[in-house]
């Protein structure tokens, strides 16, 4: 198969460089950075595509930003896509991607600070999703292939705790469609196993070492099997329980800077009314609280508002509600001042985001970890009369293409 040169030119949402042939059509690259001339391999060339994925077959002239010695491509969240890179220009890349996201697909021209690193680039990942392979075992979802990927090695994004725990954990589980691996923070606690399965009826289980299991339902919910059916997670000096089948950020330093910097963002005096959209355990609604006149929490799934309703049990003006935002906004009767939305990396139903625009609230904080659903639902916020103000990036994934994000939007004022 032929090979050609290509310069670089940038960084895509997703990982991969970018370049143009004389054609100006864009060829996406993995592994390559901006800058370099490389040597690729196209196997399907068509010219209608608006775009084509190549091979990098070497690297003709790199960048100064290039390591020497990579890990391998393979690793959760997508793959280790940014290893190549030196991590101050991972941070630098990332800012530029999300940039350039708001800007194209969102219609949003914002200015960015430099985005927060994580104080561990590696060994900082609490929190792993395994798949069955074909050939038995486990291993990672991969973006691309959109197959399970075996793994190659150890994972060295992840604590050693799970490291060493993949390397003993070998089984079987018919209808087993994927699992998560949860540590706590400083030992507190068991490590956590949560089985997605076909079927509601959980498994019976044998283990040797000290570790909690639970089943997670269709609906999302769990069932325990052994031990405790949560973890343990400090951030930012106090404790946040977990359920097995509720989302948390695996970085709990960089979860911990986010929310401190969301509550900054607020700007509360301690008379306003607050609302927290997708509230999950309670992270960003404790943070908020303290400022706060008022502060109401919504999320649909019923184990986060358990656990919610523990880690803020010492608050005294937090109130929590199960079920949509949609669904639960119209039988509130509240004016908040400040509305923070912090979504699944699916972003806002068109429902969710018309029940939050009708509040007419003075400012939003949305806090995104795709920048691409971001985008999109940054068009409606727009045309809705908001003007972003603010934009902070944080570094929760390192080595990977993810980023967590930041937007501040401001109601704007008609003209009289």
């Amino acid at each position: 198969m032929p090979t050609f040169k290509l310069k670089l030119s940038g960084m895509a949402h997703g990982g991969r460089a970018l370049g143009r042939d004389k054609r100006n059509q864009v060829i996406f690259v993995p592994g390559g950075i901006p800058g370099e001339m490389v040597e690729i391999e196209i196997p399907n060339i068509d010219g209608k595509k608006k775009y084509i994925a190549a091979e990098l077959k070497r690297v003709v002239k790199p960048s100064p930003n290039r390591l020497s010695k990579a890990s391998t491509r393979v690793g959760p969240h997508g793959g280790y896509t940014y290893a190549h890179i030196k991590y101050k220009a991972q941070l630098e890349y990332k800012r530029s991607v999300a940039l350039d996201q708001l800007k194209r697909l969102g219609g949003i021209t914002i200015k960015a600070a430099p985005f927060v690193a994580s104080p561990n680039q590696w060994e900082y990942d609490h929190d792993v999703v395994l798949s069955p392979t074909k050939n038995g075992g486990f291993g990672l979802w991969d973006y691309d292939s959109r197959e399970v990927t075996p793994t190659e090695g150890p994972l060295k994004s992840l604590i050693p705790a799970l490291q060493n725990l993949m390397a003993d954990f070998d089984f079987e589980l018919p209808g087993l469609r994927r699992m998560t691996l949860r540590a706590p923070t400083d030992q507190a606690g068991d490590m956590l196993v949560a089985f997605e399965i076909d079927g509601v009826e959980p498994p019976e289980l044998l283990v040797d070492f000290p570790i909690s299991a639970a089943i997670v339902l269709p609906d999302k919910t769990m069932a325990n099997l052994i031990g405790d059916s949560f973890v343990l997670r400090e951030v930012n000096g106090h404790t946040y329980r977990i359920s097995a089948g509720v989302e948390f950020a695996g970085n709990p330093p960089v979860a911990g800077m986010l929310a401190k910097k969301v509550a900054e963002l607020a700007e509360l005096s301690g008379s306003e009314v607050v609302l927290d959209c997708y509230s999950g355990v309670g992270l960003l609604t404790r943070h908020l609280s303290m400022q706060a006149a008022e502060l109401h929490g919504i999320d649909r799934h019923p184990d986060a508002i358990a656990d919610a309703a523990i880690n803020l049990a010492d608050t005294d003006n937090v109130s929590l509600y199960e079920g949509h935002v949609e669904e639960v906004l119209p039988m509130l009767d509240i004016r908040p001042d400040v509305v923070v939305i912090d979504p699944p990396v699916t972003g806002l139903s068109k429902e969710g985001l018309a029940a939050i625009m009708k509040l007419k609230a003075e400012k939003l904080i949305y806090v995104s970890s795709d920048v691409a659903t971001l985008a999109r639902d940054s068009k409606q916020i727009k045309k809705s009369g908001y003007q972003a103000v603010h934009l902070s990036g944080f570094d929760m994934l390192p080595q990977t293409f993810h980023m967590s994000l930041i937007t501040v939007w401001q109601k704007r004022r008609s003209k009289s």
